[in-house]
């Protein structure tokens, strides 16, 4: 550095350009950005084109001088005279950004090819964009792959991923997964995580020469995903989460799902909600589950404003705010949302007996309309309130038909009313047989709900000898189940029975067993 310092303070252009360097980078100096400009400008006002180039480039990025596009743009005019090809790239950036010039796609070209035919890769690969498209030119698309495999064999990565792109679509060369897989794989070696990603997706459904390989996928996603790449933090996410092709790992699939979703992705948000909903992978937090779930419904996603509705309905997470609720089921259900409208019917229902709530006609349709678009769900509780006469028209035989339909696809509840209509004679010819038989596979159903009120319907029946013979010990028994289910009253029941008996308790409860809801 100091032989450079004599032969600059003589006036020799190269040592005054060279010394520049040194102060830019702190190499044999300490670094001094104000100085390195300095020297930069020395030489490039006595024509050195480095100099100028580096200038320009001080002055782009405000390095030791104050910013300015137009000083950097006149700088590379000085070295693209002298034949600078970097100059020749950076000229066409500033003349497609229209940054320190107006914006002139043409020039722009027009300066990327000066700069690819000396070799720039950089250059061949933005002409190559631009040839592709035509935008602000005319598309020249034999040309485009020429420079994309130009660019590509010299090693560029996004030049090997987008010539990958084009053998697999067959846009502007004949269709061929085999050269397809070659050059993504060589974008991959590169470590370019798009290229990664891409590459997993070629194991998982067997392209080009590859086997199907769901394991070398999940790798490939995952060094992708370690890249940060949200899109492959998803899709390794889920395979951990479901234990494709690897072994299950929720936890992993939880820190996944998390680095994405704090990138903004909405699948993202809407699994890491989940894992906190449900505490897989994470400790459960109905707070988090709500937040996330927040993030993802603001960006559109109608399954997370299917969430986030319900959780303002029951209060999860979030204090209980109907009208939230009522907003954000709505929301999904203006996006085709099945299970919104049996959420939001149920709301309309009967949600906590809030009648400023309650609104039976549009219940009943969303209802009707999400039966008829294969919600169990739906099917069963149009079934129970049809056939019960709650808040609608009673109507016993269609809701037997729906109970009928949703209790053949297993649902629960279907099978419960279906079981106590036999039991207790609804719409149909008394069947103790039939409905014991159906409630007590609702109640082997346990924890899964109506388990408890299966098993307090059989306690009532058998104690009181209401649709079946009286039998104490079977109902005792099945009492002290749903207590042990936590079924509502089932606690109150049971010490009434053990501190007054029988005839007493049948007595009090006989007309409750008696009850249609």
């Amino acid at each position: 550095v100091e032989w450079y310092r004599k032969a600059a303070d003589q006036g020799y252009v190269l040592a005054q350009a060279q010394l520049g360097v040194c102060y830019s980078l702190g190499e044999g100096v300490t670094q001094n950005l104000a100085m390195a400009a300095s020297w930069l400008r020395k030489a490039a006002d006595l024509g050195d084109p480095d100099a100028q180039y580096n200038l320009a480039i001080a002055y782009r990025s405000g390095s030791g001088v104050k910013q300015n596009d137009q000083f950097a743009f006149q700088w590379l005019l000085k070295a693209a005279a002298q034949n600078h090809a970097e100059s020749f790239d950076d000229l066409g950036d500033m003349y497609f950004n229209g940054v320190g010039t107006p914006r002139d796609i043409s020039e722009a070209a027009k300066w990327f090819r000066k700069a690819a035919d000396q070799g720039v890769l950089e250059a061949q690969f933005k002409l190559a964009a631009l040839l592709s498209g035509g935008v602000g030119i005319p598309p020249q698309p034999a040309e485009s792959v020429r420079l994309y495999t130009l660019a590509a064999s010299q090693g560029h990565p996004w030049a090997q991923l987008v010539l990958a792109g084009l053998y697999a679509q067959g846009d502007g060369v004949p269709k061929d997964m085999v050269e397809s897989e070659k050059w993504l794989r060589m974008a991959a070696v590169q470590g370019l995580s798009v290229a990664l990603y891409n590459l997993g997706c070629y194991y998982k459904s067997g392209e080009g020469n590859l086997t199907k390989d769901q394991a070398k996928a999940v790798q490939l996603w995952e060094r992708a995903a370690q890249k940060g790449f949200a899109r492959a933090q998803v899709i390794a996410g889920a395979a951990r989460k479901m234990g494709v092709g690897v072994p299950p790992d929720i936890d992993r699939a939880a820190r996944w799902f998390n680095l994405a979703a704090m990138q903004g992705r909405t699948d993202a948000q809407l699994e890491i909600g989940m894992c906190y909903m449900f505490g897989a992978g994470v400790e459960k937090d109905p707070v988090k589950a709500a937040n996330w779930f927040r993030r993802a419904a603001l960006q559109g996603d109608e399954e997370a404003q299917l969430y986030l509705g319900s959780f303002y309905r029951d209060g999860i997470g979030v204090e209980v705010d109907l009208s939230k609720a009522k907003q954000w089921l709505s929301k999904a259900v203006a996006q085709g949302c099945t299970q919104a409208k049996y959420e939001l019917a149920f709301m309309y229902f009967r949600h906590n007996c809030d009648e400023s709530v309650i609104d039976a006609p549009t219940a009943l349709r969303l209802l009707k309309e999400a039966s008829a678009e294969g919600w169990v769900g739906a099917t069963s509780f149009l079934g129970q309130n049809l056939l019960m006469g709650y808040r609608v028209p009673r109507d016993l035989a269609l809701g037997l038909k729906c109970l009928r339909e949703a209790a053949q696809k297993d649902d629960l509840t279907a099978k419960y009313w279906l079981g106590f209509a036999h039991l207790r004679g609804v719409g149909v010819a008394p069947d103790p047989v039939v409905g014991v038989r159906l409630l007590q596979e609702v109640a082997d159903q346990k924890p899964r709900p109506p388990s408890g009120q299966a098993m307090a319907t059989l306690s009532m029946a058998f104690l009181t000898g209401k649709g079946v013979p009286q039998d104490i010990a079977v109902g005792t028994n099945w009492l002290r189940q749903a207590v042990a289910e936590g079924w509502r009253d089932s606690a109150d029941w049971l010490a009434f029975l053990e501190k007054h008996g029988v005839e007493e308790f049948a007595r009090k409860y006989g007309a409750l067993a008696e009850m249609e809801d």
